[in-house]
């Protein structure tokens, strides 16, 4: 953790030695760093963002740098032996530099492991490059989790929440299961994020391929796919949860019929209320039903109803045979 030279250089940044010492990372200020030891082509691909460089900013860092401004030195891995070095922040500031055809740049460079080196690019894009957009900060923090990261990690390194970060996840994974189930991926792209994100926090394959069907062919506003979705979830079963799925088909089954817009309103046929009626009945323990009933008066009159219902059933099981 050294300088090449014992007098101050006006690129040297007292914040980065604290921070890349901070980090337990092994480093030296090199005022002049040889632009040709500096693999180029590994550097760009080894960048927190999407695009490889802006030309614009390229353009602007060359006029100030041009000018006289002193720009944070850029931080450079000695991979050892005969590879050469590359930068894990700064491609930005080293283009200007070829730009303006310099020979040297000044660097930290430092010695890390891939996963410090790693987290370095992060952190250093953040804190002295050209910060990368929320954008391509989540599709790094999905590939770190993807590479082996806990989701906590990848959150720390490039600067976006968990929950933001889980939700994302659960978004691309519901895209990837459509895919994979032969969903019609261009109706599934076109629903709002946040159906796709409710739809994919259903765990059983045949229920989510049926659900996003029926939320297609429905064409259910975000509201309408949450109450589905917090129904399904609730299911006991599959067979509990593909019996909720027949019973929306047909409350919806004039809007689906329709080929035109308008608000439609829900029709429940009667045998869909009784389904649903039962499944209510059977998701009630007797004792707690007995336990919410208070008087002795209103537990006579449940019976009452109880048995009336069961003798309506009863006629109803005969009328099925």
């Amino acid at each position: 953790m050294t300088a090449t030279s014992t007098e101050a250089h006006p690129a040297r940044r007292a914040d980065i030695e604290a921070w890349l010492t901070e980090r337990s990372v092994d480093w030296v200020f090199e005022p002049d760093l040889p632009i040709a030891k500096i693999d180029v082509a590994k550097s760009l691909s080894n960048q927190a963002r999407l695009t490889p460089l802006d030309q614009d900013v390229v353009d602007r860092y060359a006029a100030d740098i041009d000018r006289g401004h002193v720009f944070p030195p850029v931080i450079a891995l000695d991979q050892g032996g005969k590879s050469r070095i590359r930068l894990l922040g700064g491609n930005h500031r080293l283009a200007a530099h070829i730009q303006l055809k310099r020979k040297t740049i000044p660097a930290y460079v430092v010695q890390s492991e891939p996963e410090m080196a790693m987290r370095l690019t992060y952190e250093d894009n953040r804190r002295h490059g050209l910060p990368p957009s929320e954008t391509e900060r989540i599709v790094a923090a999905i590939h770190l989790c993807e590479t082996g990261y806990s989701q906590e990690a990848a959150a720390a390194m490039v600067g976006v929440s968990s929950a933001r970060i889980s939700q994302e996840r659960t978004m691309l994974k519901a895209t990837r299961r459509a895919k994979d189930l032969g969903v019609d991926m261009d109706g599934f792209n076109a629903l709002p994020r946040w159906s796709r994100y409710a739809l994919g926090q259903l765990r059983s394959d045949p229920v989510f391929t049926e659900a996003t069907s029926l939320v297609l062919r429905a064409r259910l506003n975000l509201d309408e796919v949450k109450e589905l979705v917090n129904a399904l979830k609730e299911a006991k079963s599959d067979n509990d949860a593909m019996q909720i799925l027949g019973l929306e088909e047909e409350a919806y089954q004039s809007r689906i019929q329709r080929t035109s817009g308008g608000k439609i309103r829900r029709t429940v046929t009667p045998r869909a209320s009784t389904l649903r009626a039962m499944k209510e009945i059977r998701n009630r323990l007797a004792d707690a039903v007995v336990a919410s009933t208070p008087t002795s008066e209103a537990k006579a009159q449940l019976r009452k109803e109880v048995e009336q219902t069961i003798a309506h059933l009863e006629t109803l099981r005969k009328a099925l045979r």
